[in-house]
């Protein structure tokens, strides 16, 4: 009997002690929330469209949530929900989910929009404390990529899988080298000509031509798919043998 009643006092401490920590980590991050929202963010340059955010889910994975998108200089990001879910003390794991995004620049007058983006990933030892050429500068020789264990990307029923680091090269341009998985590829190509025009129609047949070359049908589903490194490069996306668009250079102001 003695067992028994020492095992529910000790469940029930744990039980205390767990929800204590969770609130308290809540109380955390809200309070860093709120000052990247009202202070921080602000002062670098960015532009919020939504409501603030609070920490939810209690008491099972933290979730927070934001809604609408933001702007940092030239460019917008406007979406319809941002999720990310981790325990941030336990694990440096983390689950981030955007739907309906559409990316814009002014000075290039692109316009990217995928349906849906989801990714699971390892947070690096550090973020730069500002977005200055001389903290991303010792942010990419200190740490230099983050790794991405999952990356899928929805659009108009093209779906793209893949793995793999993504961070910045010694010219602190955008670099990645990505196993990749997709599907309805077909899609891709007409996108990166029809839409950003970066695939002359030559090209466009040439690349679709390679494609279906390497591809494979599931036999599941009947939807072909091509599995291929995708990387950048020199400011090129380069996926597979084929070198497709010039990524717009990033120029990392000397000080906010």
């Amino acid at each position: 009997m003695k067992v028994f009643k020492y095992l529910f006092f000790f469940t029930l401490a744990a039980l205390l002690l767990y929800c204590g920590f969770w609130l308290y980590m809540a109380q955390t991050i809200n309070a860093e929330v709120n000052q990247f929202y009202d202070i921080d963010g602000p002062e670098s340059g960015y532009e919020f469209y939504g409501d603030k955010t609070k920490l939810s889910g209690f008491p099972f994975t933290p979730v927070l949530s934001y809604d609408k998108g933001f702007s940092h200089g030239d460019t917008s990001i406007k979406f319809d929900t941002l999720t990310i879910e981790t325990f941030p003390i336990f694990s440096r794991l983390v689950t981030l989910t955007i739907n309906d995004i559409a990316i814009q620049s002014t000075s290039t007058q692109q316009l990217f929009e995928i349906d849906e983006f989801k990714t699971t990933l390892i947070t690096p030892d550090y973020f730069p404390e500002e977005l200055t050429q001389r903290q991303v500068s010792l942010w990419q020789k200190n740490v230099g990529a983050i790794d991405f264990k999952k990356i899928a990307i929805n659009k108009n029923n093209m779906l793209i899988e893949a793995s793999g680091p993504i961070g910045l090269d010694s010219n602190l341009q955008p670099s990645l080298n990505l196993n990749t998985k997709i599907t309805d590829y077909d899609k891709l190509i007409h996108f990166m000509s029809a839409e950003t025009s970066e695939l002359s129609p030559f090209a466009a047949s040439l690349a679709l031509t390679v494609l279906n070359g390497m591809a494979t049908t599931d036999e599941t589903t009947g939807r072909k798919f091509v599995q291929l490194d995708i990387q950048i490069k020199n400011r090129k996306l380069i996926a597979g043998p084929i070198q497709t668009i010039t990524i717009p250079k990033v120029t990392w102001p000397d000080k906010l």
